[in-house]
């Protein structure tokens, strides 16, 4: 037997979807006058019916077709549901013209010089358990860009608020703001040409990021979230994040995309977890982290548009202490950052942070740099993993003539070495340190800190790895 919650989540079924809750079944926004047609200003028979069924705790369907809006609609009560037609998941959905053309999406439209969020929780006084479940999904928000509106502003408190299968267009402000909702869930929503409207936040602290999709409270989770064309890449500051997370804990980001934005994700939170997302085509840095004791995992990072990158920016800038980054991944060409990972934190060493399995492909210049900045910053346990071009020269400290390398704090080092290497600077008595020359190399005995096992000079082809453990001071072949 098919079930209502079965119909209701298969977007294959318009046509069952349309005669079930065009009928007397569920209320839709149509029972109350709502025309749809992209012309009438539907805004008072919207609220009308957002209204009614708040009070009889119903649901409310808005049918496939355009509905202007002038004016927020408000919602303040709990167990708010309201639906479209359609799952909004592609672009295809929310790139010009499939609007004007199609009725198949249900979609508000903000009516010319409309400032304001399209559906506002208020701060009304009303605390999160009185104001519980609040649920949008399946809807198309379709911004007049210039006016500066949001999509959804959850301003007041609400407990378990969820936006899902929505698509946003040409938001003059965020698409998404949470202020007040607790444990908010974000999934399969994709917000394009947000935050557009040319605001100036020249100078401003690194406080004073905006976010297209910005959260202020703990526990949200994003899931399948992406956020492209947030932000033109020559705003003053570059302070217009695709995501913004504020200094809040335990909340987690998975499987999200950031593109063609100023900032991919500002994340000043604590405690919270970045998993499979990618930061690609970003104008200044891909991911900034400024928080403490958060993990970043499995993300990859992809600048390969000249025009938006410059040398001068980070793919990942990292301010803040204590934070895990595992399998990271940099693919872009040369110039175009600064740095892949340029650690700012300068902490004490069991406050570093910690790098594990950092790859890049085709950014030989950066490079030296990444290289430097991991082994100086990191702590025990950290393994660098390289594919790419040759260009590893920080990785041999100048002062120690060139057959030294800084082992601070690493464990495997995969490199392109020197003919011959005589010393490893640096590191702990105890420490062992993994050694693969991707070119082959030799390693001198009794001439500086090394002691092979044979007693004298051990030349080795390449990609052979030779491991070395320091006592006393020197590091002995084991």
């Amino acid at each position: 037997m098919t079930t209502f919650l079965q119909v209701l989540d298969g977007a294959t079924q318009l046509s069952v979807l349309g005669n079930l809750f065009d009928s007397a079944r569920v209320p839709n926004v149509k029972m109350w006058g709502a025309k749809g047609d992209g012309e009438s200003d539907d805004t008072d028979r919207l609220q009308q019916a957002i209204t009614n069924c708040l009070a009889n705790g119903d649901p409310l369907y808005v049918p496939p077709g355009i509905y202007l809006v002038s004016a927020p609609l408000v919602v303040d009560k709990p167990c708010a549901h309201i639906f479209g037609a359609v799952p909004v998941l592609t672009a295809g959905l929310v790139n010009p013209g499939v609007y004007d053309n199609s009725r198949r999406v249900s979609t508000l439209k903000a009516a010319p010089g409309f400032i304001g969020a399209m559906i506002h929780v208020p701060e009304d006084g009303v605390s999160a358990e009185e104001r519980r479940n609040l649920l949008i999904r399946h809807l198309l928000f379709l911004g007049d860009e210039p006016s500066r509106q949001r999509g959804v502003w959850i301003e007041g408190a609400c407990k378990f608020p969820a936006v899902t299968g929505c698509g946003f267009r040409s938001m003059g402000l965020e698409a998404i703001r949470n202020d007040g909702g607790q444990v908010l869930l974000l999934r399969d929503v994709y917000v394009n040409r947000g935050y557009m409207a040319s605001v100036d936040f020249a100078g401003a602290p690194l406080s004073d990021f905006a976010g297209v999709i910005y959260n202020n409270r703990p526990d949200a989770l994003f899931d399948n979230v992406h956020a492209g064309h947030s932000g033109p890449n020559d705003s003053p500051s570059g302070l217009i994040a695709s995501f913004l997370m504020g200094a809040v804990s335990n909340c987690r980001m998975s499987n999200c995309v950031a593109e063609n934005s100023d900032v991919g994700g500002l994340w000043r939170g604590t405690a919270g977890l970045i998993t499979n997302c990618r930061f690609e085509l970003c104008g200044k840095e891909g991911l900034v982290v400024t928080g403490q004791r958060n993990q970043v995992t499995n993300a990859s990072f992809g600048i390969t548009l000249s025009s938006r990158q410059d040398g001068t920016y980070d793919a990942l800038r990292v301010t803040g202490s204590q934070n895990l980054f595992v399998n990271l991944s940099l693919n872009t060409t040369a110039g175009q950052v600064r740095h892949f990972i340029n650690d700012e934190s300068n902490v004490p060493a069991h406050q570093r942070n910690q790098y594990i399995g950092i790859y890049t492909a085709n950014q030989s210049a950066a490079i030296p740099r990444i290289a430097q900045r991991i082994i100086t910053k990191t702590g025990a346990g950290t393994s660098i993993g390289y594919a790419g071009s040759p260009g590893w020269t920080n990785f041999f400290d100048a002062s120690g003539g060139g057959g030294s390398i800084n082992v601070d704090g690493v464990s495997a080092l995969n490199f392109v070495p020197p003919a011959i290497i005589s010393n490893l600077l640096n590191g702990v008595d105890g420490q062992v340190v993994r050694l693969q020359g991707s070119s082959g190399t030799t390693y001198a005995h009794g001439t500086g800190n090394l002691r092979t096992q044979t007693g004298a000079n051990k030349a080795v082809g390449a990609n052979v790895v030779v491991s070395f453990i320091r006592r006393g001071g020197v590091w002995y072949e084991v």
